[in-house]
């Protein structure tokens, strides 16, 4: 459940069905609000678009935060996908945009395109 206090509140049954929780304001410092998320099991993660346009990677058996992308876009985030170690994302500034999960590279590619009516 994802609240508009700016928690993330995520049950895991691998930690004996305890509620996890990770504040954005208290973590990062910030005002911002989750947009929307996907948990890839596979690695273990939870990926967010916050509403400052950054991403947000949180190990989903601690809650931890793994990696933080600020201003990864220009625009809000509309969705995100996970394939191995890459991130897809794409958002209202007409750009898809390609991350290196792995090597912590922010950006190894993108293209512009022109938005559909």
């Amino acid at each position: 459940m994802i609240g508009a206090d700016s928690t993330f509140n995520f049950n895991n049954s691998q930690a004996n069905e305890q509620s996890l929780c990770f504040d954005i304001k208290q973590s990062l410092q910030k005002e911002a609000y989750c947009l929307t998320f996907e948990v890839y099991k596979e690695q273990g993660i939870l990926l967010a678009s916050l509403s400052d346009y950054s991403i947000l990677c949180l190990d989903i058996n601690t809650m931890k935060c793994l990696q933080h992308i600020p201003q990864a876009h220009g625009k809000r985030i509309n969705d995100l996908c996970v394939n191995e170690n890459m991130l897809y994302t794409c958002s209202n500034d007409g750009t898809v945009k390609v991350w290196d999960l792995k090597s912590n590279k922010p950006l190894i590619g993108q293209c512009k395109g022109k938005l559909l009516e």
